[in-house]
């Protein structure tokens, strides 16, 4: 085994085989023997196995009714807030113009 083919952490035991390793190896049983500076050769036995493709049976979904609960109607009052406020605007000035009127033809009236 390489070292490019294991992942190490310094201060630790922590060993980890990277895939592309693990992929090369055979089915059956692996042994993986780690050799300390300051300690005994430790073993450890791994199993490779074959990959199973297992196909996954389709799940019968069967949709429940969907209640529909009705959203109550509020009615609200007429509050005029919806006329058009250009009518009211010609309203307004015509009624000045007819006020204007009506004192200019008083005043000439009365001279």
């Amino acid at each position: 085994m390489l070292s490019s083919d294991i992942h190490q952490l310094t201060g630790s035991i922590v060993i980890s085989l990277k895939p592309a390793y693990l992929e090369t190896l055979t089915t059956g049983e692996h042994t993986l023997t780690v050799q300390f500076d300051d300690a005994e050769a430790i073993a450890v036995l791994f199993t490779i196995t074959e990959e199973e493709v297992v196909t996954p049976e389709p799940e019968v979904v069967t949709p429940e009714p969907e209640v529909v609960t009705p959203e109550p109607v509020v009615k609200t009052s007429k509050t005029g807030d919806a006329n058009n406020l250009g009518t009211w605007g010609i309203l307004l000035a015509a009624s000045l113009l007819g006020l204007v009127s009506i004192r200019y033809y008083w005043k000439k009236d009365s001279r």
